[in-house]
């Protein structure tokens, strides 16, 4: 599954939008539950401009894993900052 999501964003083209992914019913179970186990520790462990936008993202909201290309819409429009999808580790 791995391979087939990294062919997604090798294939991007930087400034074409975001490859869509579509996640199973094991992936979509397992964002849930990484979600409600990982709010627990927003209070400590997120910064502040992460914590005061997490609704405006929707994680709670959906039982669907968000797609990078929503989340880099709502990125540029709010702070201009762009997203793009990686296959592998990236380096400075």
């Amino acid at each position: 599954r791995r391979v087939e999501i990294s062919k997604l964003a090798k294939g991007h083209v930087a400034g074409e939008p975001c490859p869509y992914v579509e996640y199973n019913d094991d992936e979509r179970t397992t964002w849930q539950i990484s979600v409600e186990k990982l709010r627990d520790l927003f209070p400590t462990h997120a910064c502040k401009e992460f914590i005061q936008n997490y609704d405006l993202v929707g994680f709670d909201k959906s039982v669907e894993v968000p797609q990078l290309g929503d989340l880099h819409n709502l990125l540029q429009e709010r702070t201009g900052f762009a997203v793009r999808p990686t296959a592998g580790l990236l380096h400075p």
